[in-house]
């Protein structure tokens, strides 16, 4: 959706307010309105944790479309370049490092989104041992949970960062020298 939004004046015009106000809702507010329309299945819990990741991902994706130089677009075009092979060969190489920025903010929020998810619908997992935890006064076990998903979302975001650094081990060297 980021490179869409990115590359179509209209539709960006028209998506992303509408991405803004989505986003901006609480999703702890939401999250029993997403329980009654999808259950209190996975589904759920899945659908709390997309609502929570999905817009740094796009906006970090849309940005580094967006950032292309104008040099490199203006050689595709003379080079005669069609507008799928600017975007496979300039613009996406170019966004990548955006794009993996925004997956590192995304997959520490994914653990978050997944929380609230078991907070609402969970009969296990660290969110409703959070819950069971604190309504028995047991503060051992819940910070314990807590320490345990920062851990998680550390472990997360550094496997995030061995892909990109596999994938792409040129934007690690451009992301260290900022």
């Amino acid at each position: 959706m980021g490179v869409g939004l990115s590359i179509n004046k209209t539709v960006s015009e028209a998506v992303y307010p509408l991405l803004v106000f989505a986003n901006a809702v609480p999703v702890i507010a939401v999250a029993p309105i997403i329980v009654v329309m999808f259950g209190t299945g996975l589904e759920s819990r899945l659908v709390i944790t997309l609502m929570v990741c999905f817009f740094p991902i796009m906006v970090a994706t849309a940005t580094g479309i967006l950032d292309t130089p104008r040099e490199y677009l203006d050689l595709s075009k003379s080079t005669g370049a069609s507008f799928g092979t600017e975007l496979l060969t300039i613009r996406m190489p170019h966004a990548a490092p955006f794009i993996f920025s925004g997956l590192k903010i995304g997959i520490t929020l994914s653990v978050i989104g997944a929380v609230v998810g078991e907070f609402i619908t969970s009969q296990r997992g660290l969110g409703f041992l959070i819950v069971s935890a604190t309504t028995n006064f047991d503060l051992a076990q819940a910070i314990a949970s807590v320490v345990a998903l920062a851990l998680m979302s550390v472990v997360l975001y550094q496997i995030v960062q061995q892909v990109q650094k596999i994938w792409l081990p040129w934007s690690i060297k451009a992301e260290s020298m900022t």
